[in-house]
């Protein structure tokens, strides 16, 4: 809540002033002592979808305009129904920000659809040199997009009215994925773990809180031995373990009604071989999630991320049923289900120092974000909401 002397009032009642150097302690004295702190989600899945279909209603009758607004709207939403530590978070994005990003994002949209259009009418001799030149400008345009929207979400989320921010370089991205997109390419994706690593170290590292940094601890070559793990010797041992099990029942069918079920045999090898790597991958998923969790922390407290992989395949596996039955009208039940399941896994865990904290923000754009929608890149705020 703004005052007109320059004071806001946080969700625990305390007033302080808002400037750069605001000392913050008092506003958090109320949960200083506590060593644990958790995280509790508070929304339904019938509240988020009256706001949900309203957007795409306005939406379609403002030609998708109001898109932007509408997006707005669900992150206010779901942020003030994720309470940490005894207080909500809020989000201060506006809809005329988005929507003046969005205005360059589509310029920008239309310039590679022209680009493509060109490539396909030109002559053969054209195609391969055009095609790289489009290729470098994408590559060169994507660190930027994720680097923006990042700043752009950090700068208006806030916790008891202080302002997160990120404040990574673009450089120092593109330092990042320069090497590693190329060794990617060159061992067939098996470096894709390793730069999933260092990307995490980058943006985790370059985050704040006020003026308090989170760190990040992951190691490149353990996550890289559990995705070799999962997908040469997992994602095998599960499909013929269901292959043998289903030709076994087959096999047992055939001989009491009669009937040769060799024909039927490619069909269920391909079936396995697809439900194993189904559920290999979001094995990995799972395992890495909660490894990025457990190796993050803030000033002297440590995350922590408790979950077991049946409940978390369950969780995504009704989602995707629920997006499949609805034809993604029930994106909003989903969206709490993974908020809540987040919420009531992760806890804070250690003495923090509010005394060190201090307010302040950092302004950003709202064009990476904005562009991001556009190009259809998920470069948001990576904590579940």
């Amino acid at each position: 809540m703004i005052h007109p002397d320059n004071t806001k009032q946080c969700y625990c009642g305390h007033e302080f002033n808002a400037s750069a150097n605001t000392d913050i302690k008092d506003v958090f004295a109320s949960g200083e002592n506590s060593a644990v702190r958790k995280l509790k989600f508070h929304g339904k899945g019938y509240d988020l979808f009256s706001i949900f279909i309203v957007n795409v209603l306005l939406t379609v009758v403002t030609l998708g305009i109001y898109y932007f607004w509408g997006k707005v709207k669900i992150k206010r939403y779901l942020y003030s129904q994720l309470e940490f530590d005894g207080d909500r978070f809020t989000f201060h994005g506006k809809g005329r920000e988005l929507f003046i990003g969005g205005i360059i994002g589509l310029v920008l949209l239309g310039i590679t659809i022209g680009i493509q259009h060109l490539l396909e009418t030109s002559e053969d001799k054209y195609l391969i040199a055009g095609s790289i030149i489009l290729f470098l400008i994408m590559f060169s345009l994507v660190p930027v997009i994720f680097v923006l929207s990042r700043r752009y979400y950090l700068s208006r989320s806030s916790w008891r009215g202080i302002r997160f921010s990120f404040r990574g370089g673009i450089r120092a991205f593109y330092r990042v994925l320069a090497g590693g997109v190329l060794l990617t390419m060159v061992t067939l994706g098996l470096y894709s773990p390793i730069l999933r690593n260092r990307i995490k170290h980058y943006f985790i590292g370059n985050s704040y809180f006020g003026t308090q940094k989170f760190s990040y601890n992951g190691d490149g070559m353990e996550v890289f031995k559990q995705y070799a793990k999962a997908f040469f010797l997992y994602v095998p041992l599960t499909a013929l373990v269901i292959f043998l099990v289903i030709s076994i029942v087959g096999i047992l069918l055939g001989f009491v009604i009669g009937k040769d079920i060799k024909s039927i045999a490619i069909v269920v090898a391909t079936i396995c071989t697809y439900f194993s790597i189904y559920v290999v991958f979001y094995w990995f998923e799972f395992w890495f999630t909660k490894y990025v969790w457990n190796h993050t922390s803030f000033m002297n407290a440590a995350f922590s991320l408790e979950m077991d992989f049946i409940p978390y395949l369950k969780l995504k596996t009704g989602n995707l049923l629920i997006y499949i039955f609805t034809l993604g009208l029930g994106w909003p039940w989903a969206a709490v289900r993974n908020n809540r399941f987040l919420a009531e896994r992760l806890v804070l865990t250690g003495d923090l120092d509010f005394e060190l904290i201090r307010q302040e923000f950092v302004e950003a754009s709202a064009t990476g974000e904005s562009v991001a929608d556009i190009f259809d890149i998920g470069a948001g705020l990576d904590i579940g909401i």
